[in-house]
């Protein structure tokens, strides 16, 4: 099992991760999580990551929009509004040197269900327990 937790994180980190930008509206990066069945997007700006935003993010939206058009026949346009405000810089990385069982550990200490790794400031993609877990199953049946 070590030499599996050994191996580099870039192993099992999914590349194929759409993004947006700080600029994209509610209405684009809502857009996209839904047609990805994803529940956060990495937000980055020339490759460069600066954080992420949930889905859950952008339900207190959908509920203020529902009852305004609802109650005062007042609607805003989600093309218009930026999820800048939204974006969740906080967010805990690692670096692609990176090894499996540090992206365990990661998982444990500090309770994040995803893990972007990044080469310096350039986002390269983002590690789930999923992804770890589907790793050693296919490594185990070789």
């Amino acid at each position: 099992m070590n030499e599996f937790l050994d191996q580099n994180i870039v192993e099992v980190t999914n590349t194929n991760i759409l993004s947006v930008h700080p600029k994209d509206t509610v209405k684009k990066a809502k857009e996209i999580l839904d047609a990805s069945n994803r529940n956060l997007l990495p937000v980055l700006v020339s490759n460069q990551f600066v954080g992420v935003v949930f889905k859950k993010g952008f339900q207190s939206i959908r509920k203020v929009q529902f009852l305004m058009d609802r109650n005062y026949d007042v609607s805003f346009d989600l093309d218009k509004i930026s999820i800048d405000q939204y974006v969740d810089t906080s967010v805990k990385s690692l670096g692609v040197s990176a090894k499996i069982k540090d992206a365990l550990e990661f998982f444990i200490e500090h309770r994040q269900y995803y893990i972007p790794i990044l080469d310096g400031k350039n986002f390269v993609g983002l590690v789930t327990p999923f992804d770890v877990f589907q790793f050693i199953l296919k490594s185990q049946r070789r």
